[in-house]
């Protein structure tokens, strides 16, 4: 079955999550000031470990390229947090 599930993140620079394998991610925003992602999922795939990277405005961004072959990501989505701080997320399939 195909749904739409909430996934919690923290605002950490690299997280793990196991999701559904081939998981679409959807959107990123805040949820009562926590930030969540949001994915459409097929609830009969295999969970998998996916890495979840989190890059504040203005931070270092890893020299290889940011896709889905490598473990830095494709862009997801942005929030913001405490009216100042921008953070953005990205992710892969942890291979």
């Amino acid at each position: 079955m195909r749904t739409i599930w909430k996934f919690r993140l923290r605002t950490v620079p690299t997280e793990i999550i196991k999701m559904p394998d081939g998981m679409i991610p959807l959107s990123v925003q805040l949820q009562s000031d926590v930030p969540h992602l949001w994915a459409e999922v097929d609830t009969d795939a295999e969970q998998v470990e996916y890495v979840v990277n989190t890059y504040a405005t203005g931070s270092k961004l890893p020299e290889d390229d940011l896709d889905s072959n490598d473990t830095s990501g494709i862009y997801v989505g942005t929030y913001q947090t405490d009216g100042w701080f921008v953070w953005h997320v990205y992710i892969a399939r942890k291979w």
